[in-house]
């Protein structure tokens, strides 16, 4: 029971990211509006991304760690490190953007 529970883990919870990472690029500008609120990036960057706006960089940027990671668990390439990526995104996520902390009601 244990090994089947590893194994629908390893196949399922990376699932999870990549369905989320292609939602964010299928919608990436939305996503870029929700990130320009909530992360300041320099402007001095605009110069390096060939006429993108820098939080479009970051949402596909955000999207491809989601995709690879998880894609690299399934596979067992590097898998470990893969997750290490993703939980300091995961962390990251929730520090920057979803900060349940300031939310009031239930």
């Amino acid at each position: 029971m244990n090994r089947v529970a590893y194994v629908l883990g390893r196949a399922l919870l990376p699932l999870l990211f990549i369905v989320y990472g292609i939602q964010k690029v299928a919608g990436v500008e939305e996503l870029a509006k929700k990130l320009s609120g909530y992360l300041p990036l320099p402007a001095e960057i605009d110069q390096y991304l060939a006429g993108l706006s820098r939080f479009v960089v970051l949402a596909y940027a955000v999207a491809a760690i989601e995709i690879i990671c998880a894609a690299m668990i399934i596979i067992g390439f590097k898998a470990r490190w893969a997750a290490v990526v993703l939980i300091v995104y995961v962390g990251c996520s929730l520090l920057f953007v979803h900060n349940f902390w300031d939310m009031e009601g239930a």
